[in-house]
């Protein structure tokens, strides 16, 4: 277990070398207060437990699920991708039309830093309204933990005074 942002800090790195078959998913989780963001890439898996997602520096911790089958149906892989020069004055103008979208998610992400176009797309990012799916019952376990040490962090912090 360990700090929101030093996961989010090592995926992203990890993301860089291989930007492919990237999925990336938020929501509540079971009778949780707090949020949970559950990121893939091939069979492995990790959770993070935010304490919001409306504020620029959330608390949070996050750990490695373990390995696991495809735990997302997208049809597109989260990643960062160009936006092509020739629709900036379209996406200005009328914004993002399903024609764009389609042409744009059609192109493989890649690494941040190798993007040179003055536009980028990131996503995409499911949202869910509903409990998290929990993958086995040792991630169930593993989310309880998740929320005991994010109340703990919160307590620390004095944040929690925030959430009475």
């Amino acid at each position: 277990m360990e700090p929101a942002e030093i996961m989010l800090e090592r995926l992203f790195k990890r993301y860089n070398k291989n930007p492919k078959g990237w999925n990336f998913s938020v929501g509540k989780g079971h009778e949780d207060k707090f949020f949970d963001i559950l990121i893939s890439h091939g069979k492995d898996v990790w959770q993070i437990k935010l304490d919001t997602l409306y504020k620029p520096n959330p608390l949070g911790v996050g750990v490695k699920v373990g390995r696991s089958g495809k735990v997302f149906d997208n049809p597109y892989s989260f990643g960062f991708r160009p936006i092509p020069q020739k629709f900036i004055p379209k996406l200005l103008d009328t914004g993002f039309s399903s024609d764009i979208t389609e042409e744009i998610m059609r192109k493989r992400p890649q690494p941040i830093d190798q993007i040179k176009t003055p536009g980028i797309v990131q996503g995409p990012i499911t949202f869910s309204r509903s409990s998290l799916d929990f993958i086995s019952e040792r991630h169930e376990k593993l989310d309880n933990k998740l929320r005991v040490e994010l109340d703990k962090l919160l307590g620390r912090s004095g944040v929690m005074s925030a959430y009475v």
